[in-house]
């Protein structure tokens, strides 16, 4: 319980030091873009932002179990920074915008992962069902045939 001003000042000066020690850690393993599948606090994201880190979130498990096994990484759960095993490799982290819509381009190289995109751009949702499905086929005829 908190008694005064003071010590409400000195709690959270001490939330501030660890944190900032925390992606101090991060930094200093190596790491400069941090993905994260929930929320992140003001002060991370201010001292992320201050050490140059590149912030991500993805709320999908499965989108972010996709990018961790396609980018070779491991999903952590603890606050600290990753062991070289736990974490993924990529060439570029880029934003491009595919018909007025914002994605984040990973690049890799071609030999390094199992993975690719495909963007599918339609004037209907009906269309763009249509050529998912008949992708989603040629992609599972071409897996049954190797």
């Amino acid at each position: 319980m908190l008694k005064n001003a003071k010590e409400l000042k000195n709690y959270t000066k001490s939330e501030e030091d660890h944190c900032e020690e925390v992606v101090k850690s991060i930094v200093d393993a190596g790491i400069n873009v941090v993905i994260a599948g929930g929320s992140i606090t003001e002060i991370m994201k201010h001292y992320l932002e201050k050490y140059k880190v590149m912030i991500i979130r993805i709320m999908s498990k499965f989108e972010l179990r996709r990018l961790a096994k396609s980018l070779k990484a491991r999903i952590i759960t603890r606050l600290g920074p990753p062991s070289p095993e736990e974490c993924g490799d990529c060439d570029k982290v880029m934003v491009e915008e595919v018909g007025s819509q914002k994605i984040i381009k990973f690049t890799t190289h071609p030999e390094d992962t199992s993975y690719s995109t495909i963007v599918l751009r339609g004037n209907t949702k009906n269309t763009l069902d249509d050529i998912e499905r008949a992708i989603d086929d040629a992609v599972n005829v071409f897996l049954c045939m190797s």
